[in-house]
């Protein structure tokens, strides 16, 4: 995951815990890690872990795709694609996410190598004069 990743869920993370009334602490304990360890994660200092993340849905009794959603995407349904609980299915969801951050990383590759291009082909314009 990326490091802006991370800090959406640093900031869910704190919401969540905050709507929860639940002191870092506390939270941290459920988690086994420390409370100094706990609040990185939330200031978004230290990588989301998959076994945390699951920790952390299981404390806070949500979804994988609740806590990974990005925007106001719903990831309810009562479709027959999601589970007993109604939630679509959660590495479905991930798997979906990930390949759409794949696509718009090397989509910023290629702009990014144009733009180097661009400047450089200027900058032998401008010596030429």
């Amino acid at each position: 995951m990326s490091a802006t990743f991370d800090l959406i869920l640093a900031k869910r993370l704190y919401t969540k815990r905050r709507e929860k009334m639940i002191k870092q602490q506390d939270l941290a304990f459920s988690l086994g890690i420390t409370q100094q360890a706990y609040s990185k994660l939330e200031r978004g200092e230290t990588h989301f872990s998959d076994e945390i993340i699951d920790k952390v849905c299981n404390t806070l009794e949500m979804t994988i795709g609740e806590f990974v959603a990005f925007g106001d995407n719903v990831l309810f349904s009562n479709s027959p694609q999601s589970n007993n609980n109604g939630y679509v299915n959660d590495v479905k969801i991930i798997e979906t996410l990930q390949k759409t951050y794949e696509q718009n990383t090397e989509l910023l590759k290629l702009v990014l190598t144009e733009k180097d291009l661009r400047i450089k082909q200027l900058e032998e314009l401008l010596n030429k004069k």
